[in-house]
């Protein structure tokens, strides 16, 4: 009773807790130490491992346990190195002289080290990554082979050099909004434009520089775009409208599989043939299509508003687009003012002969006579009255006060280019005016001008607005890397190419 008192107030203690800790893997220890050193089975019954309650103070670490000296052939002994009372541990069961000779602790000499192989580590098998193969050796340890930083020690042999030269394989040329872009699946879609460029450009390779630019630069800034907008649409989702996103898109797989006979490997094939992908493909375009139209009924289209104070704005800041006033078709003759025998010759032949046979006479007419002095022009303006199509304006105002088929004149202005005076007559032939268009007859066509303005003007203030919240690498960056593995892999194979089989020109020739 007195000992079960005595471990009870022991375990109320923390350093008592290590004792007992301790004790049990001592107990186990010299348990594993007697059954190694031979002991037999009709001895093993009559050994009792006794231990009294230990004092609170008495414990050792684990480091005075390892490190505890032991005579030769037993196993390591253990200490203790409280400086109260120790822990006393005898073999009391133990026939009298069957121990005799046992071993003593170096610091306590109660305590008895049994005999014992003790335990020893087990090797260390190496791995077999193939149970039918031998190994050679661990890779801690490999036989024969020493491993150092630096170049290669030594001329390099002729059968590790490249066959031929290195070529890009594939290429993580950016990241738009952390989807990576990689320069196969980019350029795929040019690869037989590129090469068709490169073997008529073979000579001129800053044309097809140019041309590439264009092509990568358009495709890098729409995927810019879809991309961030796509990003933007699944980030304002809701949990009811992603749901129904994932109905939306296996009501996409199974229309079109219902389309090719309830069969999918059939809708793959079709689609193949249509040159859209794949069914996954065709379902994941549906779905991104769907998702920018939400994004554009819900952030952009509530923002356009064209009022009918707008079109009627915009009717007269166009009004000579649905009110042209056509073109007109005139006639001349001009003469020296200075000669009047043929002014009066001009006159009296007027008076008796067509117009265009006057104006057609070189020896009278100054003014394009072989073509009898026609002259087309555009009218501008809102009337014809205010149209100005010659810089004379003697000749502006003589052309207003005509009607079709007058003449108008004689009249006389000065010419600034040849420094004289010229005497003119004029003949409107023709005025095709075509009908224009009320406001009323316009109001449509113009607010739909208006709302597709506004709504490519809202669209680029989103798309600003997401790209500073967006991550992207820089354009010209991604740029510059594509075109240069577009001239890696097109330009140069197709232009050298080119350049062999089209023969040189002989010198004689």
């Amino acid at each position: 009773m007195n000992r079960h008192a005595d471990a009870r107030q022991t375990a109320t203690t923390p350093r008592s807790r290590r004792t007992i800790a301790f004790h049990t893997l001592a107990g186990t220890l010299l348990s594993l130490g007697a059954l190694a050193g031979g002991c037999s089975s009709d001895t093993t019954p009559q050994t009792e491992l006794r231990t009294e309650a230990a004092p609170v103070t008495t414990a050792i670490n684990f480091d005075e346990f390892r490190n505890a000296g032991a005579s030769p052939g037993a196993t390591p002994a253990l200490e203790a190195n409280s400086g109260k009372a120790p822990a006393r541990a005898a073999n009391a069961g133990t026939p009298a002289g069957s121990r005799a000779g046992a071993a003593r602790s170096a610091i306590d000499p109660n305590v008895t080290v049994l005999e014992g192989t003790g335990l020893a580590p087990i090797p260390r098998q190496p791995a077999r990554l193939n149970p039918g193969m031998a190994v050679a050796s661990t890779p801690d340890q490999p036989e024969g082979v020493s491993i150092s930083p630096g170049a290669p020690a030594g001329p390099l042999s002729p059968a590790a050099k490249p066959a031929g030269r290195p070529i890009v394989v594939d290429a993580l040329v950016g990241q738009i909004n952390g989807k990576p872009v990689y320069a196969s699946q980019f350029l795929e879609e040019f690869e037989a434009r590129f090469t068709a460029q490169a073997v008529e450009n073979k000579d001129t390779p800053r044309l097809w520089q140019r041309d590439a630019v264009a092509a990568v630069r358009t495709k890098l800034q729409n995927e810019t775009v879809q991309e961030l907008m796509l990003a933007e649409a699944r980030s304002v989702l809701s949990p009811e409208e992603r749901k129904g996103l994932l109905f939306f898109l296996s009501n996409i797989r199974e229309n079109l599989v219902s389309q090719s006979g309830g069969s999918a490997e059939a809708a793959n094939a079709r689609l193949a043939e249509m040159e859209e992908g794949s069914l996954d493909i065709r379902a994941r375009n549906e779905r991104d299509l769907a998702l920018l139209q939400m994004i554009y009924q819900r952030f952009i289209i509530p923002r356009v508003n064209v009022s009918w104070r707008d079109v009627q704005v915009e009717y007269e800041r166009q009004f000579l687009r649905f009110n042209p006033l056509g073109t007109a078709t005139v006639r001349m003759i001009w003469a020296e003012a200075r000669d009047t025998a043929k002014v009066t010759q001009i006159t009296s032949d007027l008076a008796s002969k067509p117009f265009a046979d006057v104006a057609s006479d070189r020896a009278l007419n100054l003014f394009l006579p072989s073509g009898g002095g026609k002259y087309e022009f555009e009218l501008e303006g809102r009337e014809i009255k205010d149209a100005k199509p010659f810089k004379q304006p003697e000749l502006n105002t003589l052309f207003s006060s005509l009607s079709p088929t007058t003449v108008g004149g004689p009249i006389t202005y000065r010419d600034p280019d040849r420094n004289r005076d010229i005497t003119a007559w004029m003949f409107v032939e023709k005025l095709d005016r075509p009908a224009g268009k009320t406001l009323q007859q316009a109001q449509l066509e113009l607010y739909r001008e208006l709302r597709t303005r506004k709504l490519d003007e809202e669209s680029r203030r989103f798309v600003l607005r997401i790209k500073e919240k967006g991550t992207a690498t820089s354009e010209e960056e991604m740029i510059a890397r594509l075109v240069n593995i577009a001239a890696q892999r097109f330009f140069v194979p197709a232009a050298t190419a080119a350049a062999t089989a089209t023969p040189a020109p002989s010198p004689g020739k």
